[in-house]
């Protein structure tokens, strides 16, 4: 599994705790993606879901994924994937 590191200032500023789904949108579609994180290493994961989200949207090694917040309040992210060269 590939680990997208989330910066802990970016959970605290959006509320956004171990446990909760966010939701990432694509053109192809909508998944909706568990978080975990921890306190102590003071960042957190994607963990249900992300699989998924990586294999429906190809998603490969060395690919750059650019993730927008669109919707504060529901944890809605815009995710682009630049396909590497």
């Amino acid at each position: 599994m590939q680990l997208v590191v989330l910066p802990s200032e970016l959970l605290k500023r959006h509320n956004i705790f171990s446990g909760n789904l966010v939701e990432l949108k694509v053109e192809e579609g909508t998944w909706f993606v568990e978080v975990n994180y921890d306190q102590h290493l003071d960042y957190g994961w994607f963990t249900k879901g992300w699989q998924e989200f990586m294999r429906d949207c190809k998603v490969k090694i060395g690919d750059t994924c650019l993730f927008e917040m669109i919707d504060v309040q529901n944890h809605v992210f815009k995710v682009s994937v630049i396909p590497d060269v």
